[in-house]
């Protein structure tokens, strides 16, 4: 006689006691056991009824969980894409602000080159 608990067990972890799964209440094992009887044919089709239905239950969970896992990688793409456009705005910025501080420096520089030249004691003061 099979031991139907250890094929059911992964199935039972699973979903709660119901009247459809009865793998929670039944020790389907004979092991001079003298609760026990052998089990009838109609005994074995119920049994068998109920692995079938458990693992749809079972199907049906893997399905809603496959369901959700990919809702959330699209999520996470979207959210991807987003960031990875942003962050190309953000480089974008930082090449023209980085251009731009080159050339207020340039800027800068020529004036001070200037009023060197018109005042000596500011020369002094800036180290030229």
């Amino acid at each position: 006689m099979q031991d139907y608990k250890g094929i059911a067990q992964p199935l039972l972890e699973l979903f709660p006691e119901s009247p459809h799964n009865v793998f929670h209440s039944l020790d389907m094992s004979i092991d001079g056991d003298p609760r026990m009887r052998p089990l009838t044919g109609m005994e074995k089709f119920s049994h068998l009824e109920d692995k079938i239905y458990l693992t749809v239950q079972y199907a049906q969970k893997l399905r809603e969980e496959n369901q959700e896992i990919t809702r959330e990688n699209e999520k996470i793409k979207r959210e991807i894409q987003s960031l990875s456009q942003f962050n190309r705005e953000m480089e974008s910025d930082l090449r023209r602000l980085l251009d731009e501080r080159d050339v207020i420096h340039l800027k800068v520089e020529t004036m001070v080159d200037a009023i060197t030249k018109i005042d000596s004691d500011a020369a002094e003061a800036v180290g030229r």
